[in-house]
């Protein structure tokens, strides 16, 4: 689907590690040989989202990330506040191709990219989650 949400709680150990760190992604086609259809990643303290957004991350601290895409506008959330928005490029992406939790793909076996820390109640959505959604799912669900 062109619109949906990514949301999960996670505790990152080592968010300043300079390199990717993938909290969710899916690849966009079974040749891809590296950037996914779609991804929410840590690198540098910064969260990103299809590579297009970023905002600053604590380590050992429970957040809320939560990303919406919109046809071609994105907004990321971090504990239900919104904290970045913008375009971004269309996903395409394949039918029937995994979605690699705490990886990516990558096209390699295994996967590589892990996210160093902890990752809790991961939700897809298939639509995008009104802001309101997203501060609920905030305040219910504090680690």
């Amino acid at each position: 689907t062109e619109d949906f949400t990514l949301s999960a709680w996670v505790r990152p150990e080592d968010s300043e590690f300079l390199g990717w760190q993938f909290i969710v992604s899916r690849m966009q086609s079974a040749s891809a040989l590296r950037d996914p259809a779609w991804g929410l990643r840590l690198n540098r303290g910064r969260v990103f989202f299809l590579r297009q957004f970023h905002c600053c991350m604590e380590d050992e601290r429970w957040t809320l990330v939560t990303a919406t895409a919109t046809g071609t506008h994105g907004v990321v959330y971090l504990d239900g506040e919104r904290v970045l928005e913008g375009e971004m490029s269309r996903v395409v992406a394949e039918g029937n191709l995994p979605v690699c939790i705490g990886c990516t793909q990558g096209n390699t076996l295994p996967p590589f990219q892990y996210f160093r820390g902890s990752i809790d109640d991961l939700r897809i959505y298939p639509r995008a989650l009104s802001a309101e959604e997203v501060a609920r799912l905030a305040a219910a669900g504090g680690r």
